[in-house]
């Protein structure tokens, strides 16, 4: 039972215009391979796919992430806040000296 549903599964996967490099008995013999296999390594037939987990919530990598930009963010808005009045400063004195050795003031 298990290699004809193996054997079908694969068969169906070839292209119908006989292009692929397997051909229709190589797969047959694949799949019954396959099926002994797994029949003599199983003493039952699953009926549902295993369950499995993520060993750390999925959206973790995401989640840490879009933190990490929030904060950086932040930091990047509130330096920015903290240096634009010095620049800005800076600036003006630069251009009052460079007026004043110029003489035009």
């Amino acid at each position: 039972q298990i290699a004809k549903s193996v054997t079908d599964g694969l068969l169906a996967g070839l292209s119908p215009d006989g292009d692929d490099l397997l051909t229709a008995p190589t797969v047959r013999r694949i799949g019954v391979v396959i099926g002994k296999a797994v029949e003599e390594y199983s003493d039952h037939v699953l009926g549902w796919p295993p369950q499995y987990s993520c060993p750390l919530p999925c959206e973790y990598r995401n989640t840490m992430y879009i933190y990490l930009f929030t904060i950086s963010m932040c930091v990047n808005l509130a330096a920015l806040i903290f240096f634009l009045p010095h620049i800005v400063q800076v600036h003006k004195m630069t251009k009052e000296t460079t007026k004043s050795l110029r003489g035009e003031i």
